[in-house]
């Protein structure tokens, strides 16, 4: 008796200290939740309320937004172009509207965005009778489409979720996780905008370098080097590009595909002409090409800002005039011509 007595006193004993452990590591396993719950709700404010980049380009994009509402209220049809940087620092649309009387608006905003955000900016605030003008980078167009960190930060700021989505394309993401992760600060936001947010330098670009119609300018000029292009589309690319052209039939808008200027060696125009045509005849496949005779190869490196895709307000400006006569015209490039380039 005395023996089983003492084996339940033991087993009576462990028993206690298991619930006295257990409740000591309640407080512990409490302040983990608290902590990261508040690591999360830190810097997911961070990212939508203070990051220099998202305030930035949320800036410019209500900038556009608000523009092109005006244009809407001013006649029956606009012109809207979109893509990354190269189309906000590539096309002087000041420039087409004070020679050529032109209605546009620039909806160019930051490849790290993601094609489906930038696209699917421009088409919200895209009007039936309007025309786009497709201007994204070529490998926006060759990679595949997960989750742009950027692009859903900046979809969020502006309390438009859906952009993440493409907006009125409605095209699929990859990964339950995706938004959760990419709302957090970005490494580069750390190192380097923030450092100068904290020194009151402020941010790389300020917000005065856009205008009323979207343009943003940048005068400096670092020496550019020679661009190289992908000459397929991937999958995703292809999606895109075909439920643009899709959605655009449906709502009667006028669309057509324009390369951005990009800084080629004039010692190597074959090797480009072959690599550029290739490119545009893979887009024509999809979507109607302008007749830039061009075909986006500028040669000039004085045309160029701080990168070879960031065209100086001259080079922007001259492009911007040429754009414009290639809208008015409207001549497409037909699959023969550029086969013919790119042989």
């Amino acid at each position: 008796m005395a023996s089983f007595i003492s084996v339940s006193e033991t087993a009576a004993a462990t028993a206690c200290k298991k619930r006295s452990s257990a409740l000591r590591e309640i407080p512990r396993l409490t302040a983990i939740i608290v902590v990261t719950a508040c690591s999360i709700l830190g810097a997911w404010k961070y990212v939508l309320k203070l990051s220099p980049e998202v305030d930035l380009y949320t800036y410019a994009a209500h900038k556009k937004i608000s523009y092109a509402r005006k244009l809407d209220e001013q006649g029956p049809a606009k012109i809207v172009l979109c893509g990354g940087s190269s189309c906000a620092f590539g096309v002087n649309t000041d420039a087409m509207q004070k020679t050529f009387d032109l209605p546009v608006v620039n909806f160019g905003m930051h490849a790290g965005m993601g094609a489906p955000v930038l696209v699917g900016l421009a088409l919200k605030y895209t009007k039936p009778r309007d025309t786009l003008i497709v201007s994204l980078e070529p490998h926006l167009l060759f990679m595949s489409f997960d989750w742009p960190a950027l692009g859903d930060q900046i979809s969020y700021a502006l309390k438009q979720p859906d952009l993440c989505e493409g907006g009125p394309l409605h095209l699929p993401r990859k990964g339950a996780l995706g938004i959760f992760l990419t709302m957090r600060p970005g490494a580069q936001n750390m190192l380097l905008f923030l450092p100068r947010e904290l020194s009151h330098l402020g941010v790389i670009y300020p917000k005065s370098s856009f205008s009323a119609s979207g343009w943003q300018s940048f005068d400096g000029h670092v020496q550019p080097k020679p661009s190289v292009i992908p000459t397929v589309l991937s999958a995703d690319g292809q999606t895109l590009l075909a439920k643009v052209v899709g959605y655009c039939r449906q709502n009667n808008i006028r669309v057509a595909y324009a390369i951005p200027w990009l800084y080629c060696d004039a010692a190597q125009m074959p090797h480009y002409q072959s690599m550029f045509s290739k490119y545009l005849y893979q887009v024509n496949r999809y979507m109607p090409v302008l007749r830039d005779p061009t075909m986006g190869i500028d040669t000039d490196p004085e045309d160029f800002g701080d990168g070879n895709n960031h065209l100086r307000p001259r080079g922007a400006t001259r492009r911007g005039e040429q754009l414009a006569r290639l809208i008015m015209q409207w001549k497409t490039w037909n699959p023969d011509e550029l086969a013919a380039y790119a042989d």
